[in-house]
């Protein structure tokens, strides 16, 4: 008897598989580094992931990660993430394109391109912070083609939503890049007599001054957050 046998495809090629593993994560200062050369337990949320999913928030998000939750404080959309059981800090364990941000803000999805997430203890990379591992958040930048995509959407409880993320450059030499993402969402929410409205300007810019080099990059986010304040 003769038994044979093929290597399996590899399902991450697949047309299914396409794009839900990555081959680096952000480790803070040490930069980007291989899975393999990561000294931390680690998962990333890729965009293939968020667009398939059809994830609509950070909780949404953390479904796709093992080991991670969301503590929720005033609401599943507004509260702290956090890994492994351990409760998250406010600003220390999350962070915006390696910047800290306050994680009880819920900012639309719409805007990021990542998430990668360390899931062991961070202090030797950041310094002092909760044991509840580091969340980097990665925003959208400016693409090498051309992007014009425009998302309609309706959802229970009439919810209407509208998305467009454009991309590319100004110039032929592709010297300045730009990302744009508009959303507006307006419905009802879960809650009787309550209303759901989400909106989102984002806006990204590169410099790229010669082959390899770029611009600082200069953000202004304005969040409204729970209960109806204004951070900047």
């Amino acid at each position: 008897m003769i038994v044979t046998g093929n290597t399996a495809a590899d399902t991450t090629d697949s047309a299914a598989g396409a794009g839900f593993k990555t081959n680096d994560i952000d480790v803070g200062p040490l930069g980007t580094k291989s899975w393999i050369e990561t000294p931390y337990s680690s998962t990333t949320v890729t965009k293939e992931m968020i667009e398939n999913q059809q994830a609509q928030s950070v909780s949404e998000m953390l479904k796709y990660s093992p080991s991670t939750q969301m503590q929720a404080r005033g609401g599943m959309d507004v509260g702290r993430p956090q890994s492994r059981g351990m409760q998250g800090s406010v600003v220390a364990n999350s962070r915006l394109d390696g910047l800290n941000i306050v994680s009880t803000t819920a900012f639309p999805v719409e805007m990021l391109e990542r998430m990668d997430v360390l899931n062991s203890l961070t202090g030797a990379l950041y310094g002092p912070a909760s044991p509840a591992g580091q969340f980097n958040f990665v925003a959208k930048r400016p693409t090498e083609e051309t992007l014009r995509k425009v998302t309609l959407g309706y959802q229970s409880r009439s919810a209407f939503t509208g998305h467009a993320d454009l991309g590319g450059h100004f110039d032929e030499n592709k010297r300045f890049g730009y990302r744009v993402n508009l959303l507006d969402q307006e419905g009802e929410g879960n809650v009787h007599d309550s209303t759901l409205r989400r909106k989102l300007v984002s806006v990204a810019l590169d410099w790229n001054i010669q082959p390899g080099t770029r611009e600082a990059t200069a953000r202004r986010q304005p969040l409204r957050i729970y209960p109806e304040r204004l951070c900047r």
